[in-house]
C-alpha cells in the first residue's frame, strides 16, 4: 500500500511547484519591464531601431528563457499534479465536494495552459520573432504593426497565466483541506 503521508506531500509539492513557476514567472517579467527600460541600455543588434525601445527588447529577451523554461516544467508537473490529486482522492478519500474542487482546479489549470500552448502562443510567438526581425533589420513599420499584433495577442495571454494560478491556488487549498487533521486518521 503506498503510504498517504507520502502521496499528500508530493501532491502539495507538485502543485505548489507548479504555482510558484507560474507566479515567479509573472513577478520575473513585471519586474524586468519596470526596470530595465529605465536603465535605457541599448542593444548593438538592433541599432537600426528606436533605442528608447531597447529597453523593452532586452526586457522581453532576458524572460524569455524563464517563460520557456516555466513552459517547459508545466510538461511534467500538470500531469504529476492530477495523477498525485486523483491517487490522494482514492487513498484518503475527502468530502465529495473537496474531492471534485480539487480534480477540477488541477483539470481546468491543465486545460488553460493547453490552450494557450495550442491556440495562443504559436501566432503571439510568430508575430514576437517578426518584431524582433524587423526591428534588427530596420524595418521600422513592420515592426510596429508585428508589435501591435504581439499585444493583442499577449492581452489575452496575460490573464491566463493569472488564471492557471488562481485556479491552482484554489485546487492547492483544496488539497490542504482534504488531508486528515488528525495524525491517527492519516495513518
Amino acid at each position: 500500500m503506498i503510504p498517504r503521508r507520502l502521496v499528500s506531500m508530493f501532491c502539495i509539492l507538485s502543485i505548489t511547484a507548479w504555482l510558484i513557476l507560474v507566479a515567479t514567472t509573472g513577478i520575473s517579467a513585471a519586474t524586468a519591464f519596470t526596470v530595465i527600460p529605465k536603465l535605457m541600455p541599448v542593444i548593438p543588434e538592433f541599432q537600426a531601431y528606436d533605442s528608447a525601445q531597447h529597453g523593452r527588447l532586452l526586457a522581453g529577451l532576458t524572460v524569455e528563457p524563464i517563460f520557456r523554461l516555466t513552459d517547459l516544467a508545466q510538461w511534467v508537473l500538470a500531469p504529476a499534479s492530477l495523477l498525485l490529486v486523483l491517487v490522494l482522492n482514492a487513498l484518503i478519500n475527502p468530502p465529495v465536494l473537496l474531492r471534485w474542487i480539487s480534480m477540477i482546479a488541477i483539470v481546468i489549470a491543465i486545460a488553460i495552459v493547453v490552450c494557450r500552448w495550442t491556440i495562443i502562443d504559436p501566432p503571439m510567438n510568430r508575430h514576437l520573432d517578426a518584431y524582433r526581425e524587423a526591428a534588427r533589420t530596420g524595418h521600422l513599420e513592420t515592426a510596429v504593426a508585428q508589435l501591435q499584433s504581439f499585444n493583442a495577442w499577449h492581452r489575452i495571454a496575460e490573464p491566463l497565466w493569472g488564471s492557471t494560478g488562481l485556479v491552482l491556488l484554489i485546487g492547492l487549498a483544496s488539497v490542504g483541506a482534504s488531508i486528515p487533521a488528525d495524525r491517527r486518521d492519516f495513518e
